[in-house]
């Protein structure tokens, strides 16, 4: 969580890292009887299906203070651009 430094909104919630800190791990699983593959790579972005309340400006300071009280500066955004 250290890494974090922006909590954007777009569809989802994303937050975004300061570096390609975040492990994105897929795992294909196939009916037909294959063998299963996965794929593991590094990203900036985690994205969270959360999108309830991101308009409500209240609900963005309660979170952007919750971060605060665990030390973490993180500035809020609205559509991929910054604040």
């Amino acid at each position: 969580m250290h890494k974090i430094e922006s909590l954007l909104k777009d569809i989802n919630v994303i937050f975004a890292a300061a570096g390609d800190d975040v492990k994105v791990t897929t795992t294909n699983v196939y009916n037909d009887g294959a063998p299963s593959t996965t794929e593991a790579y590094n990203y900036h972005l985690f994205f969270l299906n959360l999108s309830s309340g991101m308009q409500d400006k209240s609900w963005q300071n309660a979170v952007t203070k919750a971060f605060s009280k665990a030390g973490l500066n993180i500035r809020m955004t609205y559509g991929m651009t910054k604040a």
